[in-house]
C-alpha cells in the first residue's frame, strides 16, 4: 500500500537527461539517480585530457542503467536522441558548444547547467583560474537555467561558494565543486 510519503516522493522523482562531461557530472548522475530519479539518457562527448571521467566511464554507467548512450561534439546531431528520452528536464555540465534553445525547448522544465564561476561576472572557461590570479577571496558555484544560444547566462536557481587565497590551486577548487 502506498502511504502519502511514497506518494510525496513520486511526485518529486523526474526524469533526467545527462548532457555533458567531466567527473562532476558523472558524480551528479549518481547522485540523481541515488535520489530517485530516472536517468533517461547520457549524451556526452570526448573528454579533456585533465578528466578524470573519460566518454567510455558515461558509456560504462549507461550500459550498467541500461539507459541509451550517445556521444558527439556537436548536440544538434542528437536532438531525435534527446527527444526520445521524453525528460522532463537535463542536467547538463562542460558539454563542448553552446546549446541552442531548439534543444532546451525538448524539455519541459529546460536545462540547469552547473557553472564553475560566480555568474555573471565569471563566464566561460577557466573561471576558477581566472578568479585566483584576480586576487578573489571566493570562487562561485552556479547551477542556472540555460538560455538557449548563450554561454553561462540565464536565471540562477543555486549559487555557493569556495573561500580562496593566493595560494589555492585551481585542483582544489575542482574537488570542490
Amino acid at each position: 500500500a502506498l502511504n502519502s510519503q511514497n506518494c510525496d516522493d513520486q511526485k518529486a522523482a523526474m526524469k533526467i537527461a545527462i548532457i555533458g562531461r567531466t567527473e562532476i557530472l558523472y558524480n551528479a548522475a549518481v547522485q540523481l539517480k541515488r535520489a530517485g530519479h530516472a536517468i533517461s539518457c547520457i549524451l556526452t562527448a570526448k573528454e579533456a585530457p585533465e578528466y578524470t571521467r573519460t566518454a567510455a566511464d558515461f558509456k560504462d554507467l549507461a550500459k550498467q542503467w541500461n539507459i541509451p548512450f550517445a556521444q558527439g561534439p556537436r548536440i544538434v546531431e542528437h536532438i531525435d536522441f534527446l527527444k526520445a528520452s521524453a525528460s522532463d528536464i537535463a542536467v547538463s555540465v562542460n558539454y563542448t558548444g553552446i546549446v541552442p534553445q531548439e534543444v532546451i525547448d525538448l524539455f519541459p522544465l529546460g536545462i540547469l547547467n552547473a557553472h564553475g564561476g560566480d555568474l555573471p561576472r565569471y563566464r566561460g572557461n577557466a573561471c576558477q583560474a581566472w578568479a585566483i590570479l584576480n586576487g578573489e577571496d571566493r570562487i562561485g558555484l552556479c547551477i542556472h537555467r540555460m538560455n538557449g544560444g548563450e554561454m553561462d547566462s540565464g536565471d540562477i536557481i543555486a549559487r555557493d561558494y569556495l573561500p580562496i587565497d593566493l595560494t589555492t590551486k585551481v585542483t582544489q577548487a575542482w574537488n570542490w565543486m
